[in-house]
């Protein structure tokens, strides 16, 4: 038989147990609701709102490239997401040139991603980042603009049939990455926006803001680096959700409704931005590609640039969780200490606000007042 105190011994770590599952939920639920809210920022966050318009790419060689009229652009992938644009951009990559995709869109040009964006602020913020391949997937709506202010570069429109489209969409595409973002960048990283630890280490080194000075591409593979991945995650990523770009309900997101009714895809909005695409690019300026039928040599062909040896780069699978290549073809020990400087700063935040509504607790406690004896 079990012994008394060891089962009280037992239901007591239980009880404690439960208390802190429920006090971590609690933080959880108040965190996401309150510090995350978009209306109410605490003031380390300003990584959240500032558009960088004067900070991203502004080193001597981009200052010096800044332009208002045209964009440095060689090459525009007009397509929506999961026809193969991630692929097209470590290809272009591997070709020798600098390339955006929509994690250095949200990390460097926040200019570009609002909906009314001028020809001159999207010129002049695409040219001082020096950008010579970009994606602008999911904003579609912006092909006119990118068209009007990029007179030298061709346009490469990956492209796939609709029902093959609807299925990687559904599989893989739009419903993994809500579902990432909700777990890493709400979740997880939720804990570096608490406090103001990135803040509190660019203050330190600078890293940060040298990283959005500089604009280096980083969501190919072997782009990312440990600081990186916590930048984009923490804050670069959130932008998604600023109300000024509406991202979720335009381009991409809109013909598949993934915010607003997640699995009624629209055949007739897909084609129509195909349709556009081909109306609006003249024909020698206008390469169809499909990643799955075409490589290197029709890349390199169009775009009079070597083709690089082997075969076109598939850097999202499947089968991958995440749908993040520079997450998923990050090296281990990256991603674990990633996990665990987010998961500390939870515990430390959660110590700290414990502690301070202790002390909070005990000031206002009525003190029991001694009476003395006659």
């Amino acid at each position: 038989m079990q012994s008394p105190r060891l089962l009280s011994t037992c239901a007591r770590v239980g009880r404690r147990l439960l208390r802190h599952v429920g006090l971590w939920l609690l933080w959880v639920l108040v965190f996401v609701l309150l510090v995350d809210h978009r209306d109410w920022r605490l003031p380390w966050n300003w990584w959240l709102d500032d558009l960088f318009e004067d900070l991203a790419c502004a080193t001597p060689a981009g200052l010096a490239a800044e332009s208002n009229e045209t964009t440095s652009l060689k090459v525009v992938l007009p397509s929506a997401g999961q026809t193969g644009t991630t692929s097209l951009i470590v290809a272009l990559q591997m070709m020798g040139l600098r390339s955006y995709h929509i994690e250095e869109h949200l990390a460097y040009m926040r200019p570009t991603l609002l909906h009314e964006v001028s020809l001159a602020a999207y010129a002049r913020q695409v040219s001082k980042c020096r950008v010579d391949a970009l994606s602008i997937e999911p904003m579609l709506d912006l092909t006119d603009v990118v068209f009007r202010t990029s007179p030298d570069a061709k346009f490469v429109m990956t492209w796939r049939d609709y029902p093959s489209w609807v299925q990687s969409t559904n599989n893989g595409g739009g419903l993994k990455d809500v579902r990432w973002f909700l777990i890493m960048s709400l979740l997880v990283t939720s804990s570096l926006r608490m406090l103001p630890w990135l803040s509190l280490w660019d203050w330190l080194t600078g890293e940060f803001s040298t990283m959005i000075k500089e604009g280096e591409p980083f969501s190919s593979p072997g782009q990312s680096t440990l600081s990186r991945l916590l930048a984009f995650h923490t804050y670069y990523k959130h932008v998604y959700g600023k109300r000024a770009a509406f991202l979720f309900i335009r381009g991409t997101n809109k013909i598949s409704s993934i915010a607003t009714d997640p699995g009624n895809f629209s055949e007739e909005a897909y084609v129509a931005h195909v349709d556009e695409i081909r109306r609006l690019v003249p024909p020698e300026r206008l390469l169809e590609f499909d990643v799955r039928r075409h490589g290197f040599p029709e890349l390199s062909k169009f775009l009079d640039l070597p083709a690089p040896s082997g075969r076109l780069p598939h850097p999202r699978s499947k089968d991958s969780f995440s749908n993040d290549p520079s997450w998923d073809q990050s090296p281990r020990w990256m991603r674990a200490a990633f996990l665990a400087i987010a998961f500390t700063a939870h515990v430390v935040n959660f110590e700290a606000l414990r502690w301070c509504l202790r002390r909070v607790a005990a000031c206002v406690r009525p003190r029991p007042t001694k009476t003395k004896l006659t």
